[in-house]
């Protein structure tokens, strides 16, 4: 949806709205819905009210987890955003999509590296093709640990994995751009 048109989202907005009051107690629905809301409309107090209902009716849901786990962490609730992304894992320990935001937490969050790129070579043994998750880890070798030979590596693996994703080429042109590399 990143990519869409504000006409898309709002029509999808409007869906999922009608899904809403067909299934006012189904978490998936309460989660993509507050999901849509907050990262891609930006609408985060919106999205709360839909991701507590799902945490209502079920609070072990893990895409319910992270969605509250990120709004928290765009709050800086960094506490109760880190115990949101940690019970999420304990529900959907190999989910690569909460292993890659979790990762993403604790680099820009709380400085825990060490622990982000265990979770980022977990990740990789998930789904070593994953394109966010490889551009992730790609950024994190570039910004953190200053391996360009690595990043170039993974940001390399990423735009195979999926020429067309916009976020990885521009990480990766910002990294050329930043290292005098014309690759």
């Amino acid at each position: 949806m990143h990519k869409s048109s504000k006409r898309q989202h709002q029509t999808s907005a409007r869906l999922w709205q009608r899904a809403v009051l067909l299934a006012p107690r189904d978490a998936d629905i309460l989660t993509g819905y507050g999901t849509l809301l907050h990262r891609v409309m930006c609408k985060p107090e919106d999205a709360k009210a839909l991701i507590m209902r799902a945490l209502a009716v079920n609070p072990k849901h893990p895409y319910a987890l992270l969605a509250n786990a990120l709004l928290l962490q765009s709050n800086r609730d960094y506490e109760e955003a880190e115990r949101n992304f940690i019970d999420a894992r304990k529900y959907l320990p190999n989910e690569l999509s909460i292993i890659t935001h979790y990762c993403n937490f604790l680099k820009k969050c709380s400085g825990k590296y060490k622990e982000s790129e265990e979770l980022f070579e977990l990740g990789m043994t998930i789904n070593p093709c994953d394109s966010d998750h490889l551009g992730a880890y790609a950024q994190f070798m570039f910004k953190v640990r200053g391996n360009t030979d690595r990043a170039n590596n993974l940001f390399l693996k990423a735009i195979e994995a999926d020429p067309i994703h916009w976020h990885n080429l521009s990480r990766y042109a910002n990294m050329l751009k930043k290292t005098g590399e014309n690759k």
